[in-house]
């Protein structure tokens, strides 16, 4: 029903919302061709209602970036995450209220550059990624996660580029981050460990 008004032309947002979830499920499931079409759905209606220039547009832009990233479409992904990302510039305040979509996005650029081969790229923007999302840290540090994982893909550039002890550094200062978070028995804590065992070695 929802995707009959999709296909009708409705605008509600609802139905954008609805769209979203139903892409979600299909990516989550590998059908990525069936994603693509309901994230493209979800965005026309958004772009209709709120304009080109609205958080949720990026969203779901940013969406269909990592649909095509699994599907290695790495130039297109790409493309997509830089569009997000000038959405998210254009909208941004003082506030910082959308520093940690821009420290995502700027992961996603990062994680393509370093699955292409440009690390020094990808270093930049994980620098910067971790730079954001530590100025938009909750009182709880509920971004811990997430720049423990940013910390991860620098160390992992940096045994890319030999810097074995750069990267131990980097592993063990992710690996407290996760354990004050997320406990000592979690798959990232057990990657991180895995990780710091590969730069040991290096």
């Amino acid at each position: 029903h929802i995707v009959m008004k999709a296909n009708s032309g409705g605008k509600d947002t609802r139905i954008a919302a609805v769209l979203c979830n139903l892409a979600a499920t299909h990516e989550w499931s590998c059908k990525y061709e069936n994603a693509i079409v309901m994230y493209k759905k979800a965005l026309s209606i958004q772009e209709a209602s709120y304009g080109p220039n609205h958080a949720d547009v990026a969203g779901t832009i940013n969406n269909l970036g990592m649909v095509n990233e699994k599907m290695g479409n790495y130039s297109v992904a790409l493309e997509l995450y830089r569009q997000a990302l000038d959405v998210y510039e254009i909208i941004k305040d003082d506030g910082n209220v959308y520093g940690a979509d821009i420290a995502g996005t700027l992961t996603n650029i990062g994680n393509i550059h370093s699955k292409t081969g440009s690390f020094d790229e990808a270093m930049e923007l994980y620098l910067h990624a971790v730079t954001l999302k530590t100025e938009c840290q909750g009182p709880e540090g509920s971004k811990k996660p997430e720049i423990a994982g940013l910390k991860n893909n620098i160390g992992i550039l940096c045994i890319e580029r030999e810097e074995y002890t750069k990267a131990v550094e980097l592993f063990t200062e992710a690996l407290k981050l996760q354990r004050e978070t997320l406990g000592l028995y979690h798959l990232d804590v057990a990657s991180t460990l895995h990780n710091m065992a590969e730069g040991c070695m290096g």
